[in-house]
């Protein structure tokens, strides 16, 4: 399965979360990321944001790690770029 440029569109849209911690990580993610992410990360990406927006900030911040659903490495290479921007 592959992601289409609208819907890349649309994910960076939906980083828009309730929480502006989240925003504020999610869009320098994206500003020094985006060009760079394997069709793996940006399907991976699309999972976490399936998250609530607490349990998106904990996993962000590392208060909380990868649950099965995303051990693997291509959620943890999105991760390591999410936390480093």
């Amino acid at each position: 399965m592959s992601i289409s440029a609208l819907e890349r569109k649309r994910l960076v849209w939906r980083c828009r979360r309730g929480l502006l911690e989240n925003d504020i990580i999610l869009q320098r993610f994206f500003s020094k990321f985006t060009s760079e992410l394997t069709e793996g990360e940006w399907l991976a990406f699309k999972e976490m944001l399936d998250l609530g927006d607490n349990e998106l900030l904990d996993l962000l911040l590392g208060k909380e790690e990868l649950n099965k659903k995303f051990d693997n490495s291509v959620s943890w290479s999105l991760l390591q770029k999410i936390r480093s921007a």
